[in-house]
């Protein structure tokens, strides 16, 4: 085994050379190194091209809509960034994969879900906070902008003088266990 000179000119043998510090672990194969630099082909790009397309349904989930404005941004950044790539004709299998994982990892960050209340009738102040923030979160609002009237029964944004009204249950679900 030969260690090649930073210049470029040459070469040292490996039993010459004295190793100090801590010893670096490699994180793949050689093997998995070339196949990560070989053009990837529709057959290597199918789980990318399956995420891209759920993106749709995805977005279209509670999960993803009561999600934080900023998760909800990673998760279109890693989808137009796996599209790019996906379209990519000379794209390798190392940025179909790191596409790919980019999208999983957006895909679990998204951290959107309905409040479970104890009854819509008499919100907690603690229900009503969360309520708040999950419907500033999906409609990308400042909490200041919503809104609760008629004994917490009617929720709404208020902005600039107009008023939007808002489903609760868009934001909560009556947890009939709790009730018991």
């Amino acid at each position: 085994m030969f260690f090649k000179l930073a210049s470029g000119r040459g070469y040292l043998k490996y039993d010459d050379v004295t190793m100090d510090g801590k010893i670096l672990n490699p994180v793949n194969t050689p093997e998995q190194a070339k196949a990560d630099v070989t053009v990837a082909t529709a057959a290597d790009k199918a789980k990318l091209t399956q995420s891209i397309n759920e993106a749709a349904s995805v977005k279209a989930s509670e999960l993803y809509k009561l999600s934080s404005s900023s998760a909800k941004a990673a998760y279109d950044k890693a989808i137009t960034d796996g599209a790019i790539v996906n379209n990519n004709a000379s794209a390798t299998i190392g940025q179909v994969n790191e596409a790919e994982g980019a999208i999983v990892a957006a895909k679990a960050k998204l951290n959107g879900a309905k409040i479970a209340v104890a009854n819509f009738n008499s919100l907690t102040p603690d229900e009503v906070t969360a309520i708040v923030k999950a419907a500033a979160n999906a409609n990308n609002v400042p909490e200041s902008a919503i809104q609760f009237s008629n004994n917490n029964t009617t929720l709404s944004i208020v902005t600039n003088g107009y008023t939007q009204p808002l489903n609760i249950n868009d934001y909560a679900v009556q947890n009939s266990a709790i009730n018991r």
